[in-house]
């Protein structure tokens, strides 16, 4: 093996020797609260470490072609610099050892191999010039050299790929990025109507965009992710409810194409579910099966808020509506419960074979190409990420990294970004990938004129359900508006859309210690449609 190759290998066994220690530095110095890497700063101090370990990689490679080229001509015969000159032997000290000087060319000084306590003698050095490398040579120093760069590009991709990856911690970069240039009048109107609403209610962070027929009024975000940390447009955050809207609309593209029915009872899928032989698909994505609530179940509240980083199962989740008789009938009337959702999820990866993520994913997000919402099956959230902060659990404190497996089942629990929502909102508010029919079954799937307070069930549980504000498959209606407004653990967002003005508007939020209680997100949009639907107003509470 050439000096040039064992360089190139020994340089490759630098990188796997140095770079654990360089992971190990960054995991043992992560950013306050922020899971395995930290945060986006983890990410650049990996870079600057590992960009200086390629860089010497190259230089001791190149070193090592260049002392191997010298060794090789001073190897060689020299050649008379006369014309018609005959090659000499190498010269040799007064003890007889070879002492050829290749000359290095310039005004550098000339290199030899000496016995201690040697001269130079100048004869020798007058008659010795530059031997041309031979085209073998040249060869071997370019393959060196490109091993080199091509040791160095592997270096910096182990950390430049995490951060443009797909899956949970990556993506160092985004696309979702504030409006530029000059804001028009409506434009303005928004951002003025954002800032004095963060204010009001003392918001930490306030993300926003608005479009009217796809096109973008404004995308921007105010205040901080974390203290020092300005929030971004394309930080990522938890959207909780946002999939039920995405598995809906999944579910009425399967009965579009015939693989399956909305009243198909779900005994075949889910034989555990008591009365599964009176609920249907369409019930549990309306709301309208009877199970109890496991959130609002104060068992389940006292286990969550002493133990937010516990990691649930759909059995355990399940288990506490189970313990409870049904509100009423099958179908009879409406009461919200989160395990409804936990067992469609469950039915549809029977129907289909296939996981839920992968399933909304074909069926919803990869048509919409909402590239930055994903499921997550662990509590990680791809970098930059908006940090959250509560008063939950009686004291002020983050929660970004807090377990939302509770939310719904696995494959299900989803962070997007601000761009992303109100592509959402504007997709599924419009029935863009529904037919007609579907779409209106997607706006009022039975649900208005249900509810009411009855004997069994209280009216604050069993509510009634309106034209004027109803809860459709996965959506809610309020005055026209189709939105979902996902809230818990710190987090705080809104996607509504007005189909008679095209209207999409997308707002996140986070708290400090004196927000009021409540989504938050919900009263910025509520303000910034009073501004730009007047006549429609978005009023949810």
């Amino acid at each position: 093996m050439s000096r040039s190759a064992e360089a190139a290998s020994a340089a490759a066994d630098a990188i796997g020797r140095t770079m654990p220690r360089v992971r190990s530095a960054a995991f043992r110095n992560p950013a306050p609260g922020a899971p395995p890497l930290g945060s986006l700063l983890d990410h650049l101090a990996f870079f600057r470490a590992e960009t200086l370990i390629a860089f010497r990689v190259i230089v001791a490679v190149v070193r090592a072609v260049r002392a191997e080229h010298r060794l090789r001509r001073a190897a060689r015969p020299v050649t008379d610099p006369k014309p018609g000159g005959r090659a000499r032997p190498p010269s040799r000290d007064a003890a007889g050892r070879r002492c050829t000087l290749p000359h290095t060319g310039g005004s550098r000084a000339v290199r030899g191999v000496f016995a201690p306590g040697s001269t130079v003698r100048p004869d020798i050095v007058r008659g010795m010039t530059h031997t041309p490398l031979s085209p073998r040579t040249r060869a071997r120093s370019r393959r060196a050299l490109l091993c080199a760069a091509l040791l160095a590009l592997a270096v910096q991709t182990t950390v430049v790929a995490p951060a443009l990856a797909e899956g949970p911690g990556g993506r160092g970069g985004s696309d979702c990025v504030r409006t530029e240039g000059r804001l028009d009048a409506k434009a303005r109107t928004v951002l003025d109507i954002t800032r004095k609403a963060k204010k009001d209610l003392r918001l930490n962070a306030v993300q926003v965009r608005v479009t009217v027929d796809g096109r973008e009024v404004l995308t921007d975000a105010l205040g901080e992710s974390m203290t020092g940390v300005p929030a971004e447009p394309g930080m990522h955050f938890r959207a909780g409810s946002v999939a039920f809207a995405h598995i809906s609309t999944a579910l009425l593209r399967l009965v579009e194409e015939r693989r399956v029915r909305l009243d198909d009872t779900v005994e075949r899928w889910l034989p555990d579910l008591p009365k599964a032989n009176r609920i249907t698909l369409r019930m549990l994505a309306s709301n309208t099966t009877g199970l109890h609530d496991y959130v609002t179940d104060p068992e389940f509240l006292t286990e969550l808020e002493a133990h937010p980083f516990r990691a649930w199962t759909p059995e355990q989740l399940v288990a506490y509506p189970l313990r409870h008789s049904f509100w009423y009938e099958p179908g009879t009337s409406w009461s919200y419960s989160h395990a409804n959702y936990v067992y469609l999820i469950e039915a549809l990866e029977k129907i289909t074979g296939v996981r839920i993520d992968r399933l909304v994913r074909e069926k919803v997000t990869g048509p919409l190409e909402l590239r930055n919402t994903r499921n997550n099956f662990t509590p990680d959230i791809p970098r930059p990420v908006l940090h959250a902060f509560t008063s939950d659990r009686g004291l002020y404190e983050e929660s970004t990294f807090w377990n939302p497996s509770w939310t719904t089942a696995p494959g299900a629990v989803i962070t997007t970004d601000i761009c992303d929502l109100a592509r959402s909102a504007q997709a599924i508010g419009s029935g863009e990938l529904l037919s007609p029919r579907s779409y209106r079954t997607l706006i009022n799937p039975g649900t208005v004129g249900l509810g009411g307070g009855t004997a069994t069930c209280p009216a604050t549980i069993c509510l009634k359900q309106t034209e004027a504000a109803h809860f459709g498959l996965g959506v809610i209606v309020v005055n026209g508006w189709i939105l979902q407004n996902p809230s818990f653990s710190g987090y705080a967002a809104i996607q509504a859309y007005l189909p008679s003005k095209r209207l999409a508007i997308a707002v996140s939020a986070t708290k400090t210690a004196t927000t009021p209680e409540g989504n938050q997100a919900e009263v910025v949009a509520e303000r910034i449609a009073a501004a730009l639907a007047p006549g429609d107003p978005l009023a949810i509470g």
